[in-house]
């Protein structure tokens, strides 16, 4: 028996253990803090390997610190995957795997067909990375953490997942042939960790900003998924995943104890979904459960009390269709006459569910469950006017998307972007730059001088003056009580142009409360002018002890082909505080984030499949494809002896797929390595017990 450190692994912890010590180092706010964590991770899956598999999934959502630290490129997700990848591959290279029992299976080097498509998505993606770096001006790693979406590191940015994945994938494999259910519980755990994280800074977020009950505003949820400063899916592709997992904890759960918190975690999920408000999170969400259901009533699979649970799920698929043939017919009847209707039509459903079959209390309680979540719907259909305006206008914005996609497919001029693609992370700067009408609404350039120190360059749209100041420069500060704060800027601009400020009470994306002004700057000869200006409005509210209320501090530039650097700002509140970090730039762009406000065309192409093409080419599309095609027969070929997970992983992937109907999901990339874990977990769940083994 051989102890010598296998080459490939320990050199692949190498590189892991290296990049992500210079990036946490490197780290905005606390590098040092960031470099303790991140050797603390590696030691402690070095110590306890298998915990990897919900650390990651639990950790997904909030990893993830863009607002105060200004970073866009790098995450501090990447760090976790880093830590987690060097510490698999280590304990790899320094055991082998007979001796420690980490072989996932034995025998040939002959690839499957999975395999060799998911090289292809790969090799494509890879090349796409240095095309779209190209494109950009070249590799440039300088200030990394502060790279925008026309840098080189953009193309980074859309093909790490990739890259996340390959190098998770043996460590799945492992897992999965060492300790099949084992697996499938802690993947599932880590899961429905992240999705609790999800659905609490959900319910956070509107009971601070808008009120749990107020459905009739134009707020939509957002929770943690920063990625969304520029509008994009983050959210939708992240539930479309993890909903079935949901459905997987309700279906294998025998404790009623257990069942009863699953559930609690289902109805504050569907909560989450229904105040996105996004016609792309309900179509991936219900339509891999309605599917799920009908599933598992044909199959009736596993033992009678998981067949009593497939009748379950049948009835609630009939009720749920009830419900959409009722708010068809009564034209979005209001929450209380609707559930009258719906509760007289459950009487006969849970009369003939009785004479059907005896009663059990997972039967009584999915009908229970079933009842509230539909009550649930009315609640958010009844109580409010938004979802209604927003399915009054699917019409119009179809023919808009119909556009959009054309124009993206337009930037493919030439028969090598068929081929490779235009590159990685270049959609937004093409759409801006080559599609009449589709330029940015501003921009945000931090730029170093000479003796170390920095200023920031804002800009206005080019032309558009129907989207100017929708491009803000923010950093979340302290509400103070007032009705007034005082900005003092340093700054200097070669042609007059008027900038708009405003403090306001902000999660995100959407606004409650603003104190607002918009001082001109005059040209100046030379150096730096000072100038100061009043906000004012109505007075912030720092909102319940429960559910505190943050505020965001915002610069922009008006005019369209304008242009402002600024050097130094400070906010003065009410008291006399002082609110802003990091004033002066000099350390880059940390605790500032740009946010576009409403205007977020030419940052998404809002499909994942064209996103696929356009940017990485047909070969790229294709192979993603046959993956994807691959992995959903597998699952749903697996019959009685296969796992028992493998429809609702298949609901999962399918509730990804759905979601990039409408949107792009690879430029999420922490839900974009969620997607492919599923996928190559479903590969690997789905196999055929002997297949060999690729290398």
């Amino acid at each position: 028996m051989s102890w010598r450190p296998q080459v490939v692994p320990a050199l692949t912890a190498g590189l892991c253990a290296g990049f992500g010590a210079v990036l946490a180092w490197q780290h905005p706010l606390a590098p040092g803090w960031a470099l303790l964590a991140f050797v603390a991770a590696i030691a402690l899956v070095a110590w306890r390997p298998r915990h990897w598999l919900w650390l990651v999934p639990a950790a997904l959502p909030l990893l993830d610190f863009a607002p105060w630290t200004g970073g866009l490129v790098i995450e501090e997700f990447d760090l976790l995957v880093l830590a987690v990848a060097a510490a698999l591959h280590g304990r790899a290279a320094l055991a082998p795997d007979q001796a420690r029992g980490l072989r996932a299976r034995p025998g040939g080097r002959r690839w499957t067909a999975f395999e060799w498509a998911a090289l292809v998505f790969a090799l494509s993606s890879a090349a796409s990375m240095l095309r779209g770096a190209a494109a950009a001006g070249g590799v440039s790693v300088a200030d990394a953490w502060f790279q925008g979406y026309e840098d080189p590191l953009n193309a980074w940015r859309v093909t790490k997942s990739v890259l996340w994945a390959a190098l998770l994938w043996q460590p799945l494999r492992r897992e999965i042939a060492l300790a099949r259910d084992s697996a499938v519980r802690r993947l599932v755990a880590g899961v429905l960790g992240g999705l609790l994280v999800v659905v609490l800074a959900a319910i956070a977020e509107r009971a601070a900003y808008t009120g749990l009950w107020q459905f009739s505003g134009p707020y939509r949820t957002t929770a943690l998924f920063w990625e969304m400063h520029v509008g994009g899916g983050a959210i939708d592709g992240y539930l479309g995943l993890a909903v079935p997992f949901v459905a997987w904890t309700l279906w294998s759960q025998k404790s009623p104890g257990l069942w009863a918190i699953a559930a609690t975690l289902a109805l504050l999920t569907v909560y989450t979904c229904l105040t996105t408000f996004s016609r792309g999170v309900y179509v991936a969400v219900v339509v891999p459960l309605v599917a799920l259901g009908i599933l598992m009533v044909l199959r009736r699979a596993g033992p009678g009390r998981r067949s009593g649970w497939a009748t379950g799920l049948g009835i609630a698929a009939a009720l749920v269709a009830v419900d959409t043939l009722l708010i068809l017919a009564f034209e979005w009847a209001g929450a209380t006459a609707a559930g009258l209707v719906v509760l007289a039509l459950a009487l006969p459903a849970a009369i003939w569910t009785r004479r059907v079959r005896p009663l059990s209390w997972r039967m009584a309680a999915s009908f229970v469950l079933a009842l509230a979540l539909l009550l649930e719907v009315f609640a958010v259909v009844g109580l409010g006017t938004f979802l209604r305006e927003r399915m009054a206008a699917t019409d119009n914005d179809f023919q808009g998307r119909l556009q959009h996609w054309s124009d993206g497919i337009g930037l493919m001029d030439e028969p090598s972007d068929w081929l490779a693609g235009i590159g990685a992370g270049q959609l937004p700067r093409g759409y801006a730059t080559r599609v009449p009408g589709l330029e940015f609404p501003g921009g945000v350039v931090w730029q170093r001088t000479s003796a170390g120190s920095g200023f920031v360059r804002l800009l206005g749209p080019r032309t558009r003056d129907d989207i100017d100041g929708l491009m803000l420069l923010n950093q979340r500060v302290a509400i103070h009580p007032g009705h007034r704060h005082r900005v003092d800027l340093s700054v200097r601009a070669t042609a007059p142009a008027q900038l708009y400020l405003r403090v306001c009470e902000s999660h995100l994306l959407y606004v409650r409360h603003c104190q607002v002004g918009g001082p001109v700057v005059p040209p100046g000869v030379s150096g730096w002018q000072q100038l100061s200006a009043v906000v004012s409005g109505q007075a912030l509210g720092a909102g319940e002890p429960l559910w505190p209320r943050g505020a965001v501090f915002s610069i922009a530039v008006v005019n369209a082909g304008a242009a402002v650097q600024i050097g130094h700002v400070a906010l003065t509140a009410p008291d006399g505080a002082q609110l802003l970090a990091n004033g002066d730039f000099s350390n880059g762009l940390a605790r500032w984030l740009p946010t576009a406000m409403g205007y977020y065309v030419p940052w998404h192409i809002d499909n994942l499949y064209l996103d696929v093409l356009v940017e990485r080419g047909l070969p790229a599309l294709l192979a993603f494809a046959c993956c994807a095609a691959i992995v959903l027969v597998r699952l749903a070929r697996a019959g009685p002896r296969g796992p028992a997970f493998a429809p609702f992983l298949a609901a999962s992937l399918a509730g990804a797929l759905c979601a990039g109907l409408v949107n792009s999901v690879m430029d999420v990339p922490r839900v974009a390595l969620l997607m492919l874990l599923v996928l190559i977990a479903g590969a690997e769940l789905g196999a055929p017990v002997n297949a060999p083994a690729a290398p």
